[in-house]
């Protein structure tokens, strides 16, 4: 039986994917934050997996970064199967 993320495990996980698209476009914190028009604080916050964000937010976010919504919130099946962590 497969456990669920949780609210936690998500938002790090879309810290994480929004943190390794930004580098892989070489676009500084400032620079996403500038285009999706965010703070610096707050996608600083993001991106360490300590905001909720709203959808409008991560929309502008995905944006900014060429990509989805859909494709920084996907969960690999591995992640959603893996046992909980301790």
């Amino acid at each position: 039986m497969s456990q669920a993320m949780t609210p936690a495990e998500l938002l790090a996980l879309l810290g994480r994917r929004i943190r390794e698209r930004r580098t892989a476009r070489a676009l500084s914190r400032r620079e996403l934050a500038e285009r999706a028009g965010v703070s610096l604080r707050f996608l600083a916050s993001v991106e360490g997996g300590d905001a909720n964000i709203s959808v409008a937010r991560l929309h502008g976010i995905a944006e900014a970064l060429e990509t989805s919504a859909s494709e920084l919130l996907a969960v690999p099946r591995d992640e959603r199967s893996a046992p909980p962590k301790q």
